[in-house]
């Protein structure tokens, strides 16, 4: 089976919508993808933020979660994206 990928689990968690997803997907190049996605996610509420990090942590996003949150030791590991 495979693992989802980030925009898969922001979908699932509904983070983003499939408009959404699906304008990301299109771009063209990583850079023009990263910058849509981040148009989207900081147009978000602050309490969704910790889903999205959630999300970017268990899709090995790691290096991201570093760089935007600056106390990554204090996340909670738990969340739902274990189980979907």
């Amino acid at each position: 089976m495979r693992r989802a990928g980030l925009l898969d689990k922001l979908l699932e968690a509904g983070l983003l919508s499939r408009d959404q997803v699906s304008a990301v997907a299109r771009e063209t190049t990583v850079y023009r993808r990263n910058d849509r996605m981040a148009a989207y996610l900081l147009s978000m509420p602050y309490q969704q933020l910790l889903s999205v990090v959630m999300a970017l942590t268990y899709t090995g996003q790691q290096h991201i979660v570093n760089f935007i949150s600056p106390d990554t030791g204090n996340l909670h590991k738990a969340s739902t994206f274990e189980r979907v």
